[in-house]
């Protein structure tokens, strides 16, 4: 069956034990001592989850717990340390290629402190983290899995989700159209993530959807430019020494690029279609 024309109980609990699935396939690589895509994903699976639960928190009626979406966004900040680190690291590599004689020492300690930082964040994720999530999971799929039998409505997951992706897509607009006359990391913040919620929760309909595939496609790319924006931004805390004017200049010269690409993308994103 569709998952458009599923039965909300059961759309939903496809949804979510999906993204269980994939969370857990990664815990266990970055357990075994993987890292860069098992953290990734790890993430995203996380952050796809926690929307969800908590876009259809109404519909779900009391089915999952709200805590249960906190503990989630708790196991995923525990990520936060290691996965920044990484994203820095990977954008100094970089420039260090071209850096100057001045320019090296401070940036070669810069570096050192971001690997002492990716690897106290990656221990303590699998100290505490991945044993959060293992915990949550067997309790999670235990919730989803009496979902047929609880208060969760019964219509159909369509009928269901229109008015949850109209809010996400007006919500979404607004964060849009205030970065019409600011690029402020707060204002760029909130934009990233409303579009990240609103693309996380059509990409269940994209493979029934041409309008979702579309929208899903857009959003995705958008959310590429304001992702990178917020690298730069982070990587720009890093370069407060003086001897650093050039690499500060290159962030914000990226910046700008990367911010006329997001604005250039963002008209129309709003979402209309029917499932």
């Amino acid at each position: 069956m569709k998952l458009a024309r599923a039965p909300f109980p059961q759309g939903f609990r496809r949804v979510a034990v999906a993204q269980l699935d994939r969370a857990a396939s990664a815990a266990k690589a970055l357990a075994s001592g993987d890292d860069e895509e098992p953290l990734h994903d790890f993430r995203v699976s996380l952050r796809r989850l926690a929307t969800a639960l908590k876009a259809y928190r109404k519909e779900l009626g009391g089915a999952v717990p709200r805590k249960t979406v906190r503990r989630l966004k708790k196991i995923f900040s525990s990520t936060n340390p290691a996965r920044d680190a990484q994203v820095e690291l990977a954008w100094l590599s970089e420039f260090q290629k071209e850096a100057d004689a001045r320019e090296q020492p401070t940036l070669g300690e810069i570096a050192r402190k971001l690997r002492d930082r990716r690897r106290e964040g990656r221990r303590r994720l699998l100290k505490k983290g991945l044993r959060r999530f293992r915990k949550l999971d067997e309790k999670l799929r235990k919730r989803l899995a009496r979902l047929d039998r609880s208060e969760a409505t019964s219509s159909r997951f369509q009928d269901v989700a229109r008015p949850v992706l109209r809010r996400a897509a007006r919500k979404t607009q607004r964060r849009l159209e205030a970065l019409r006359g600011r690029a402020d990391a707060e204002s760029l913040h909130r934009a990233r993530i409303a579009v990240k919620r609103l693309r996380y929760l059509l990409e269940p309909f994209a493979p029934e959807s041409r309008e979702a595939k579309a929208a899903v496609s857009r959003l995705r790319e958008l959310q590429t430019f304001l992702g990178d924006i917020h690298d730069r931004d982070l990587m720009a805390r890093e370069m407060r020494e003086p001897s650093l004017a050039r690499p500060m200049l290159k962030l914000r010269s990226e910046r700008r690029s990367l911010f006329e690409k997001a604005r250039a993308a963002a008209p129309g994103l709003t979402w209309r279609g029917q499932l």
